[in-house]
């Protein structure tokens, strides 16, 4: 713990390095620009298990429930936390009552001999609201997965298991979105959806090599005002290698998966320890030196008990409101809130909470007058095209913004609920699923079709050609929001397009081919589309903000690529919450996702994606 002397130090010598780096940052403007790839850190990871300073001794041990209050603080800490910062938030419906069940589930990743992640459930008036997957350590961003409603996934897992008449003894995290469960025996009981693919021909070197992104447009041969008389010819634009050496292949067994686990996602699972560099540095900078607030700002903390100790230490705790909020069904919290600072001044806050039984927490917090108008990136270890932050995340409005977070959302009442659908059609022996690349492009071209007919806003009424009747050529009917004949059919069509293949109950399709939807164009719309991918697929910064761009400047969802190789949903969300530390900015950012299970399993995943699909008029 630092003492006042220590943190005084600390912030002088903070702000002298601001200076510092922003005559710095002036001078090398003067100079010339600064290069983006420079101060690139160490290689290498934390211990399996995240933290290398705790015991392995002190993880719970198997089990399929445990109570809450035995896990381990940091883990309910952040969970609960999450909870508050949501609450009353359009990010999470229906969490205005949100508590944390009483009841926790361990999740395990075949690379990690102990719990991966803890599955909290989330009730809201005693009935289910949602989840949140919290990482045990720096394998994963600290919060992997969440969602506002439903069931988390083991109780999906424990549905499918009964049918089967098994019982769990151990639930899986496989990637992004894919879950699984076995019994006491270890044989697979059932997954959510389908395994991963067995990946093969990837190379570590790839994570540290220039990034050449691949781009495919499909630009109409001719754009008329509307599609009353569609086009029906265009033709493709390629920048970029156009695929890889990747292959994708069968698993023998559950136990062969588990196996070579590590083998076949091994640089996947790098790329994944890496891209979550930045956010476990903001855990650790609001550690060690705390947030720095400004007045207005209001921060509410969570409470891991009812009746805690608190007390205020510092120059800062003179102006501050600081308060217990108790709340009728929810647990107790505090909340402060700025009222004032001093110009020219840092002035250090303590907050010193003290639950009995439980290790003391202290949230440090710096006051100034006004924030920098300049926050720079700090350079870490680096993603594999530059450093991990950029300078600022871009405004407008269509953000809406509370107390450091900001979000956008491309149409949240009027979303298709898709889903795969079967058939079986020769040379096929069996049923083959139209798959998740095929059901994404029919999400989106339906959503379109859909926003060509409302009333409040223009920008796609002239692409109202995108779904036709009955999905044919004929005449123009409003794209329905659930599954219909006529769905079918134009996933169907779209599966053929993008050369989606049968594979050992899944339904794949590279990247490399998924521009090949624009096909479905021909003879009913005039739309544009592109898609950028990298052809190792492996997650790129410039890959999430074209996703994010298209949701946040023309209100309209994108095609990411989540998992490993695995899952393409459409994203209709995007979210990032922003963290002030004197002169950095750094920042933890979310797309949530339509995943194309009839609007089941829908919810908030990190903003990573190796594949960004659009369309625009």
């Amino acid at each position: 713990m630092k003492t006042h002397p220590q943190r005084v130090l600390m912030i002088t010598l903070s702000l002298l390095l601001g200076f510092a780096v922003l005559w710095g940052a002036s001078h090398a403007l003067a100079q010339g620009p600064v290069s983006p790839h420079q101060g690139q850190g160490q290689k290498g990871g934390p211990r399996a298990d995240g933290d290398p300073d705790r015991p392995l001794s002190s993880y719970t041990p198997a089990a399929v429930d445990i109570p809450l209050d035995q896990i381990p603080v940091e883990a309910r800490l952040r969970a609960a936390q999450l909870i508050e910062d949501m609450r009353g938030t359009s990010l999470a419906p229906g969490w205005r009552q949100a508590v944390l069940g009483e009841t926790v589930r361990p999740l395990y990743r075949p690379d990690i001999d102990t719990p991966a992640y803890y599955e909290f459930q989330v009730l809201a008036n005693n009935e289910p609201a949602g989840f949140i997957v919290v990482s045990t350590g720096e394998h994963d961003f600290p919060i992997a997965h969440w969602n506002f409603s439903g069931e988390p996934p083991t109780r999906l897992l424990d549905r499918k298991a009964t049918e089967q008449e098994k019982q769990p003894a151990r639930y899986y995290r496989l990637d992004a979105l894919d879950y699984a469960a076995e019994d006491a025996q270890g044989e697979l009981i059932a997954p959510l959806t389908t395994l991963p693919l067995k990946v093969s021909g990837m190379d570590p070197a790839w994570l540290d090599q220039p990034v050449e992104l691949s781009q495919v447009t499909w630009q109409p041969a001719t754009t008329g005002a509307d599609d009353q008389n569609p086009p029906t010819q265009g033709e493709f634009q390629r920048v970029g290698p156009e695929r890889s050496s990747l292959q994708l292949g069968a698993w023998t067994s559950w136990s062969q998966l588990k196996q070579e686990y590590s083998q076949a996602y091994g640089v996947l699972i790098e790329a994944l320890l890496r891209d979550a560099v930045e956010e476990w540095d903001v855990e650790r900078r609001l550690q060690e030196e705390g947030e720095t607030l400004v007045p207005g700002d209001v921060r509410t903390l969570a409470l891991l008990c009812s009746t805690p100790t608190i007390h205020l230490e510092g120059a800062g705790a003179g102006h501050v409101d600081a308060r217990m909020l108790t709340r009728s069904g929810l647990p107790p919290a505090y909340q402060i809130t700025v009222l004032s600072a001093v110009a020219g001044q840092a002035l250090p806050l303590d907050v010193f909470i003290d639950c009995s039984g439980q290790p003391p927490l202290v949230y440090h917090y710096t006051i100034i007058q006004e924030p920098p108008t300049l926050f720079l990136p700090m350079f870490q270890r680096q993603s594999r095209n530059g450093y991990m932050g950029t300078l600022l995340e871009p405004f407008a409005a269509n953000w809406t913004q509370n107390q450091g977070s900001y979000w956008a959302w491309a149409g949240t009442n009027d979303q298709t609920m898709y889903r795969q659908t079967t058939f079986v059609r020769p040379p096929n022996i069996g049923t083959c699923f139209s798959g998740c690349g095929a059901t994404a492009w029919a999400m989106l071209f339906g959503w379109a079709d859909y926003q060509a007919e409302s009333p409040y806003w223009t920008y796609w009424h002239p692409r109202y050609g995108l779904y036709r009747k009955d999905g044919g050529k004929g005449a123009n009917v409003r794209a329905p929001l659930t599954m219909t004949k006529g769905i079918e059919n134009i996933t169907w069509e779209i599966k053929d397009d993008i050369a989606t293949w049968c594979a050992f109950g899944s339904a794949p399709t590279f990247p490399w081919d998924m521009h090949q939807a624009a096909r479905y164009f021909q003879g009913r719309t005039g739309t544009h589309l592109r898609t950028h991918y990298d052809v190792f697929g492996i997650p790129e910064r410039r890959l999430r903000e074209y996703a994010r761009d298209s949701i946040f400047y023309r209100k309209t969802p994108a095609i990411i690529g989540t998992g490993w190789l695995k899952h393409y949903p459409l994203a209709y969300g995007y979210y990032f919450r922003s963290y002030r530390f004197l002169f950095w900015k750094r920042y933890h950012r979310y797309f949530w996702v339509n995943q194309g299970w009839g609007g089941a399993g829908n919810g908030w995943v990190p903003a990573r994606t190796w594949f960004a699909g659009e369309i625009w008029p």
